[in-house]
């Protein structure tokens, strides 16, 4: 039987048409020999000899036209494979995970269930699904088909840094500010990159305005939040959606609402430990806290290595002041900004920097915050790094706009490797992609390091 016997319903009307086709052609082939040569259709061999070019070119008809719509059919598959893939994706399923059935399928995509069925039957050869249980008629997802598009090799990251980076490793190592915290998007940028990976950057601001479900409408390769923001009405919305939609997650950050995702934190709980041990190796036994007024996870864990390092050396821990004067973003820039700061400052710690109990050490929450503290010890006639000694925290001390108003150097500091903790981000997230990951949530931590900064 000819293959088109076993077309779709829309091929029908030619098979029909056939017939008619011939009794026409004959008819006006017939009437033309007798209009123009009468005498040849009165000859012996003439019927015969019409019959059969007749059937030769009846026969190469049907092929022809078989041809075209085997090359139609052919071509549909093939699309509706590749749209088949596409919505395997765009629905997050996963590896045994239901398909539904044909009739379903036909329907939502408009296609016969020919079509359907013998897609299902390619995936099956080619391992991506299989039969539930023999014999049955439901189909389940065995691994996932590779759909290459742009986005399926895009990466995104969630960040709430608009400011310019250095675009290059080298320029990057010469910078003195690779302490503050955009250099993790850096980092990742780097690794991405480096993977062959196109990199597509989202500003938090943008989700604000545009919500959650259009900002994850598109089918990235995998999603990085560099940032939790403090105050935002849809974060447990833009949570939920990444949930529903089962896109593969990296986050930076610890806080509860964020356990159920893969995360890379620094360890703040070594870092602090190590700060404080070193300052009771230079005789500081009376160690303040000098904290932000907000209750943070990194906090917590400095707090808690703090604690340890004190008890392990059997001195008695000091609660921690907290003080806000990150009130302007550009306070650096201006000089009364930073002068109001340190009086601020000052004003807070002035129980601790007089009388008999005066403090012989701080932990600043930052470099910039050693800077405000330094200056506030001059309030009260004290010389920082002699009559108290003052540490901070990131190691962007270099690039402290600080620095054109004060010489001061932070005694200690801690590097928490920014970058690393980027290029880490997105290790994590391919690892999670490649299946090499239990279904747990991981959570990834990166050893700081202790940095004694040094004259320039």
């Amino acid at each position: 039987m000819s293959v088109l016997f076993r077309k779709p319903r829309k091929y029908i009307w030619i098979t029909k048409l056939y017939p008619k086709l011939v009794q026409l052609v004959r008819w006006s082939i017939d009437r033309y020999i007798l209009l123009v040569w009468p005498e040849l259709a009165l000859t012996v061999p003439y019927q015969p000899l019409f019959q059969f070019w007749l059937n030769c070119g009846i026969i190469w008809l049907i092929l022809v036209f078989d041809e075209v719509i085997e090359l139609e059919q052919s071509r549909s598959d093939k699309q509706f494979i590749v749209r088949f893939k596409e919505w395997l994706h765009e629905e997050r399923l996963s590896v045994g995970d239901r398909i539904p059935a044909e009739r379903i399928l036909a329907e939502q995509f408009q296609v016969s269930r020919g079509t359907v069925r013998a897609t299902l039957e390619r995936l099956e050869n080619d391992g991506i699904i299989k039969f539930e249980k023999p014999g049955g008629k439901r189909r389940v997802i065995v691994q996932l088909p590779q759909v290459e598009t742009l986005m399926s090799s895009t990466v995104a990251i969630l960040t709430t840094y608009r400011e310019e980076i250095p675009e290059s490793v080298a320029e990057y190592k010469n910078q003195y500010t690779i302490g503050w915290e955009r250099y993790i998007n850096l980092g990742a940028t780097m690794e991405l990159e480096a993977a062959g990976l196109n990199v597509l950057k989202l500003h938090m601001e943008t989700l604000r305005e545009t919500g959650p479900e259009k900002i994850l409408r598109d089918r990235f390769k995998g999603l990085l939040v560099m940032q939790r923001p403090q105050e935002m009405m849809m974060w447990p919305e833009f949570l939920a959606t990444l949930k529903e939609k089962k896109i593969p997650v990296v986050m930076y950050g610890s806080e509860p609402d964020i356990s159920g995702f893969d995360r890379v934190i620094s360890d703040h709980d070594a870092g602090a430990y190590a700060l404080t041990q070193w300052l009771i190796r230079q005789g500081r036994t009376r160690i303040l806290r000098v904290w932000m007024p907000y209750d943070i996870y990194w906090l917590r864990m400095r707090n808690t290595g703090y604690e340890r390092a004190m008890k392990d050396a059997g001195l008695e821990p000091l609660p921690p002041v907290t003080i806000d004067i990150w009130t302007e973003d550009d306070f650096t820039q201006q000089l009364y900004l930073y002068e109001r700061n340190v009086r601020i400052t000052g004003g807070r710690l002035i129980e601790y920097l007089t009388g008999e109990q005066r403090v012989d050490a701080i932990i600043a929450l930052n470099d910039g915050y050693a800077y405000a503290a330094a200056a506030a010890c001059r309030l009260f006639g004290l010389q920082p790094n002699k009559d108290v000694m003052i540490v901070g925290y990131d190691n962007f001390w270099r690039g402290s706009t600080e620095r054109k108003w004060d010489a001061f150097i932070p005694a200690a500091t801690v590097d928490k490797h920014n970058a690393r903790l980027g290029q880490e981000m997105v290790r994590l997230l391919m690892d999670r992609i490649e299946g090499r990951l239990s279904v747990e949530p991981q959570l990834r931590v990166i050893k700081p390091d202790l940095v004694i900064p040094t004259p320039e």
